[in-house]
């Protein structure tokens, strides 16, 4: 896998972390991690080859509009890191955005 697409994932998992961190708390992001690897067998590290997985999944915990807050936030925190423009936020598709950054900095 190339250098830069490596970077983009470590970059797009330190989001979703950071994301987790600021809706649920230190505990709640460990508790959904442990939950999503015990019942929808995604680890940490598997994140960013599974969004479609993780966003289903995520969506069935925490519901749908939990789930699009988390992908506002998401958003928010790699745009900071990719430098990458931030969409306007009533229009933020996480997957749409991924693909956009993704192409601009991997």
């Amino acid at each position: 896998m190339p250098q830069k697409e490596v970077r983009f994932n470590e970059m797009l998992v330190k989001s979703i972390d950071e994301a987790l961190t600021e809706l649920l708390g230190d505990k709640g992001r460990d508790s959904l991690y442990q939950h999503l690897a015990e019942h929808y067998d995604i680890t940490r590290e598997e994140m960013p080859y599974r969004l479609d997985s993780l966003h289903a999944a995520i969506e069935q915990i925490l519901g749908e509009k939990a789930s699009k807050v988390l992908d506002i936030e998401i958003v928010k925190y790699l745009a900071r890191q990719t430098k990458v423009p931030l969409p306007d936020t009533r229009d933020i598709s996480l997957q749409t955005y991924l693909l956009k950054a993704r192409k601009l900095v991997a």
